[in-house]
């Protein structure tokens, strides 16, 4: 019934929809670490262009950057921030690939059960005049059921 009520509010609309709320189900792990390799990435950046000029820019910075040991201190920490960038790609890399193979086994399926609900609509619709006469009738089934036996049964009697 959710289905055939979904279909009916929005029939032409019905399958995008669908894939569009899974698309942003299975990718949201993906695009929260892109996110971060984007921040990563500026960080880095920033770090780079705030590394590159040190003690204000010229030649005596250039001869102190060249000569001061402290440097290649600070080129040992980036090594490690730029190691942590590659496995967040990797990382990345590979759980985008697995959300891909995920959304297309899922968007398959969604387009099948999309015709099953077209068709199912398409039955409900030429029988009775809306969805919710259809909803009335199932919900009332066991009652009329029950109210044929005992008309039945009285006719028999008789």
């Amino acid at each position: 019934m959710p289905q055939l009520q979904a279909f009916a509010s929005d029939p032409d609309n019905y399958l995008d929809n669908q894939i569009e709320a899974m698309r942003k189900s299975v990718y949201s792990e993906v695009n929260h670490l892109q996110n971060q390799l984007e921040s990563d990435t500026a960080t880095t950046q920033a770090q780079d262009s705030d590394s590159s000029t040190p003690n204000g820019g010229g030649f005596r910075s250039l001869l102190k950057t060249f000569i001061d040991p402290t440097e290649e201190e600070e080129e040992q920490v980036e090594a490690p921030e730029h190691h942590e960038n590659q496995q967040l790609r990797q990382q990345f890399d590979h759980i985008k690939a697995d959300a891909d193979r995920t959304f297309d086994a899922n968007k398959r399926q969604l387009q099948v059960s999309a015709a099953i609900t077209r068709y199912e609509y398409q039955a409900v619709m030429s029988t009775y005049s809306s969805i919710a006469q259809f909803e009335n009738i199932l919900g009332n089934l066991k009652e009329d059921f029950m109210r044929a036996l005992e008309v039945e049964g009285d006719n028999q009697h008789a």
